[in-house]
């Protein structure tokens, strides 16, 4: 198994998860505007990354992923303050 493929898990387990026990939970619609976030995302993310493999330069690849890591970072130390 290659990493995708575990991060694909991960992303079907959340969903699914969401969708079997959110229901009741969470209004659909605001499900399904975090499902295209999600997909949109994932989206930019791949086509950053073929355009960051195309460029050809590992040092201006790495800093800005990097810099995106640390913005997700953040994100979740703020989630997990709550």
């Amino acid at each position: 198994m290659d990493n995708s493929d575990l991060l694909n898990r991960v992303h079907k387990r959340i969903i699914n998860e969401l969708m079997s026990h959110g229901e009741s939970r969470y209004p659909r619609e605001k499900l399904e505007k975090i499902f295209e976030s999600d997909t949109r995302l994932r989206k930019a993310l791949a086509d950053l990354y073929i355009n960051l493999e195309d460029l050809g330069n590992p040092t201006i690849a790495v800093d800005m992923l990097a810099e995106h890591a640390a913005m997700l970072v953040d994100m979740i130390n703020q989630f997990k303050k709550k």
